[in-house]
């Protein structure tokens, strides 16, 4: 009895934070044999660059899995993230609010090495960061834990991204959604079946 409440407690909160995945394959006009600007939303969230200087300041999505259009591969199916213009790549919620930030899969165009950083930031502070060799082997990188509101990659100039995972994290201070109070006193309640239980 006590395992069956455990698990449908466990799958409860899990479905109460929501994961995705970008994967840059759904993204609207994507073709094989092509590379475009990621502009405006993208399931929720913006993507973009800190480019000083450079007149087109976003990230791109690209055709790395066809051999016969640049073929650097990618982790899941055809298409990755591209910073074509050096610089540090965004991101951030497109409404501003907190997230969480679960890996990415990184590499280089050619074969070099280099170190690169992704930092988690929330309201213009730096709350975690992680230093890793970034190079031409796709890799998956995570970084710290807490709730964000942006990430920075630091990975030097022209790099690809894929399968960036991200979840769903409440604001610090917030009070929590009715769903997420109605799950912690299931808990409660299951918690205390059990314990009667016992005593019976």
């Amino acid at each position: 009895m006590k395992r069956i409440f455990l698990a449908s407690l466990f799958a409860a909160l899990s479905l109460s934070a929501s994961a995705t995945v970008l994967t840059f394959d759904d993204y609207p006009g994507a073709t094989l044999g092509s590379a475009d600007a990621i502009r405006g939303s993208y399931h929720g969230y913006v993507l973009g660059a800190e480019n000083s200087g450079e007149a087109l300041p976003f990230l791109a999505w690209v055709d790395t899995g066809s051999p016969w259009y640049w073929p650097y591969g990618s982790v899941s199916g055809s298409f990755t993230g591209l910073n074509n213009w050096g610089g540090v790549g965004t991101l951030a919620k497109d409404d501003g609010s907190d997230f969480a930030f679960d890996g990415v899969w990184a590499r280089t165009w050619g074969t070099d090495e280099r170190d690169a950083t992704i930092y988690g930031y929330n309201n213009g502070v730096e709350v975690w960061s992680s230093t890793f060799t970034l190079n031409g082997e796709w890799t998956r990188f995570t970084g710290g834990s807490g709730a964000v509101d942006q990430l920075r990659f630091d990975f030097g100039n022209f790099f690809l991204i894929d399968d960036v995972a991200l979840s769903d994290a409440p604001r610090q201070g917030t009070v929590p959604e009715p769903a997420s109070l109605a799950l912690f006193g299931l808990g409660l309640a299951g918690a205390a079946a059990v314990r009667r239980k016992r005593a019976a």
